[in-house]
Parts: structure tokens; C-alpha cells; sequence
């Protein structure tokens, strides 16, 4: 069925599959690979075609889009979705303020508190980027369920207290952005390399403008929070989120 739709359907498409949590993990991990690699290919060859016909004479416009994350997890999701974004030549400014349910800082709900990941980009790449940055958050839940079952009924949480644990699911969901943002890298280089030369001096040049975009903005660099990490529950982020679009090893989220 995939191969009679467009690019952009198929991406959906296998976007979808990677978020089914009916589906098998290697099914996940299989679609949410294919979904991952027509993307960056996709982007890189709209680039490199605007780039071959003059067309980024026309400069495309350079925005900012604000991602609101809620409830216990929102800090730590929000972090892997800023290194996802930095992989791909994205920059972003993690915001200081708590904001309500609804992510509006002036209504804020101090029971349900959440915070915002403005990030900036191109237009058209924003809009690939955040598409996945939303999958990969649904992948990441879908990962540390199997992880925290794993750890409970292997015994390896027995003296884990419940702000134990909790810290040990925020640091697999940060590891798991850590771990995707190092796959993209490996695809969008590879994706470089078979567009052909110059392509990534085209890069070069749209991530500079980018930065410049960014710094006229001067948001600053946002404060950096004081936390703890749990290293198995890195470790075993890290690996998830690496071979969560890469690989049908299952056990790689149990290890």
C-alpha cells in the first residue's frame, strides 16, 4: 500500500504504524525507520533541487514555533526533543516559565504544570521536524512502559522508591532523545553523501542563516536546571531511542 502514495503520505503513513502501540515493537522500530529516512531524504532533496534551480533566491521565511509539554515527564521530554531538533540543524531555546494545561502562562494551573520548547527553523523543515519530534514522544512513552515492566519484573527496581523510579523514566526519556538525535546524524549523513558535492555546503549555509535568525532573536540561553540522572536508565534510553527507527531488536528496550 505504501508504494502507491506520495512521499509525504508514506511518511505519515509509516509515522502511524511507529505509533501503533498495538503493533509489535519490531514493527514500530521497522516503520518508524522507513518514516525516518524518506524524511531526511525527502528534505535534503527539496533543498538541494531549490538550491540546483536558484529558487532559494526567494529566501524562505524563517519561523519560530512554540511546543508545549505537560504533566511529570515534561521537562525531560522536552530536552530530547531539543537534541532531536539540534540534529537537525534546528536551534531552540528551552523557556524557563511553567505554563497551565492549555500552555498559557497566564492561566497557569499549579497542579498540572508544564513548559515550552520554542524551536526555529525554516519553514517547511520546522514543519518535517516537529512531525517527527512528535513521534519520536510516542515512541519514547510506548519505550519506557516496556523498560519500567522489565525493571520491575526482573527485580531491579526492589528497592527503587517511587521518586526512584520516576527519576529513572525521565532519565530513559532523556536518553532515548540522545539516542535518536545520534541516528538522524548518522542519516542525514548518509543522505548528504548520496545527494552528491555541494550539498552540504547548502547546509552549512541554511543552518547559518538559521543561527543568524536565532541570535537576532536574543532569547538567551535559558537557565540550566540542577538534576540527578539514573545511569541504567540512560544507558537503556539511549539504546531504545538509537534503535527505535534502525532495527527490529526488541530486546533492545528490555536489556
Amino acid at each position: 500500500m505504501a508504494q502507491s502514495m506520495n512521499t509525504e503520505a508514506q511518511i505519515a503513513h509509516f509515522l502511524r504504524l511507529a505509533e501503533d502501540e498495538g503493533a509489535t515493537q519490531a514493527e514500530r522500530d521497522l516503520a518508524g525507520q522507513q518514516a525516518e529516512r524518506l524524511m531526511v531524504k525527502y528534505g535534503i532533496d527539496r533543498i538541494t533541487a531549490e538550491a540546483q534551480d536558484n529558487l532559494r533566491k526567494v529566501e524562505e521565511k524563517i519561523v519560530v514555533e512554540a511546543k508545549f509539554f505537560g504533566g511529570l515527564y515534561a521537562e525531560a521530554r522536552m530536552e530530547a526533543a531539543y537534541t532531536v531538533a539540534r540534529a537537525f540543524g534546528l536551534q531552540g531555546y528551552i523557556s524557563k516559565n511553567a505554563y497551565g494545561r492549555d500552555g498559557n502562562n497566564s492561566h497557569a494551573d499549579r497542579n498540572v504544570l508544564g513548559i515550552k520548547l520554542f524551536v526555529v527553523g525554516h519553514e517547511t523543515d520546522l514543519r518535517d521536524v516537529l512531525q517527527i519530534i512528535d513521534s519520536l514522544d510516542v515512541q519514547a512513552a510506548l519505550a519506557v512502559k516496556v523498560w519500567a515492566k522489565e525493571q520491575t519484573k526482573s527485580g531491579a527496581w526492589y528497592w527503587h522508591s517511587s521518586p526512584d523510579k520516576t527519576l529513572a523514566r525521565a532519565t530513559f526519556l532523556r536518553g532515548f532523545g540522545s539516542g535518536a538525535a545520534a541516528r538522524i546524524t548518522e542519516a542525514r549523513t548518509v543522505a548528504v553523501a548520496d545527494a552528491g558535492a555541494g550539498t552540504d555546503l547548502v547546509l552549512i549555509e541554511r543552518a547559518a542563516l538559521v543561527k543568524e535568525h536565532y541570535d537576532g532573536l536574543r532569547l538567551g540561553k535559558a537557565r540550566q536546571r540542577s538534576r540527578r540522572y539514573d545511569s541504567s536508565g540512560y544507558a537503556a534510553g539511549r539504546t531504545a531511542g538509537y534503535n527505535a527507527s534502525t532495527s527490529g531488536r526488541s530486546g533492545a528496550l528490555t536489556r
